[in-house]
């Protein structure tokens, strides 16, 4: 990602949306929750102060804009949930639409938010005792922040864009603990092999990140032979992770 803006709004709304707030409001949210007001201010200070420490007015105004699109973004799909939620019409379905669409258009006002800062030539007013103490420690302090994105994306963004991508192919299990243990074993496993794959295409040792699926598919062989539905299911949710880490590795 070449744009600065888009990559430091992107961080920002990364740690906003999957760090900050709760979780269950990233999918389901029918109603709005003390909790999730307070840490919702509090995130949208952050985009709005942010931007302020520069010397140009037009920042202001800019993420000012930033915070109101993502307002509005979030409230209508509260609203859609409440209203399809009172009419019982809250399916997994809906659920996983309102999901992408909600994060697709997040990203689009990021985009255009990160050009504006671009097309009126907005310089941010940086600290300098901050570019001192990356200088003394010998890091690349843009790199450190794209790598610090990409971390962040790769985690939970990732984990549950594509449990809501598999949600209609998810096989039913009897034991709910099971189930659960699995599943958060999977994600875990899932969010090694997406950061591995980012490290191996960084150091552009591609071939290697064949090994790294190889090794995956290893855990699961006697499942993968035993179980067509499971293995189509697995399969699945490995190219989608694959594809997920060759996306987010173009921000490094």
């Amino acid at each position: 990602m070449g744009n600065p803006y888009a990559l430091a709004l992107l961080f920002a709304y990364t740690l906003a949306a999957y760090y900050v707030l709760p979780a269950p409001s990233l999918i389901d949210r029918p109603a709005l929750t003390p909790r999730h007001l307070v840490s919702y201010l509090v995130c949208l200070s952050a985009l709005i102060l942010a931007p302020m420490l520069t010397s140009s007015f037009s920042a202001v105004w800019l993420s000012v804009a930033g915070a109101g699109a993502f307002i509005v973004v979030d409230l209508l799909h509260i609203g859609v949930a409440w209203m399809a939620d009172r009419r019982h019409r809250l399916t997994p379905s809906l659920q996983r639409k309102l999901f992408l669409m909600t994060n697709l258009l997040w990203i689009i006002a990021l985009i255009l938010l990160g050009h504006m800062y671009l097309l009126l030539n907005i310089a941010p007013a940086i600290n300098p005792g901050w570019d001192n103490l990356w200088q003394r420690m010998g890091i690349d302090r843009v790199a450190a922040f794209r790598w610090g994105t990409a971390l962040l994306l790769v985690h939970r963004p990732v984990n549950l864009a594509i449990a809501q991508l598999l949600l209609p192919y998810r096989q039913e299990e009897e034991d709910t603990a099971a189930k659960a243990k699995d599943r958060n074993a999977g994600r875990m496993i899932g969010t090694l092999e997406r950061l591995i794959i980012l490290i191996l295409i960084a150091l552009e040792q591609y071939a290697a990140i064949g090994l790294v699926l190889t090794a995956k598919s290893i855990a699961r062989y006697d499942k993968i032979t035993k179980e067509p539905a499971f293995s189509e299911y697995y399969l699945l949710g490995t190219l989608l992770s694959t594809l997920a880490a060759m996306i987010v590795s173009r921000i490094i």
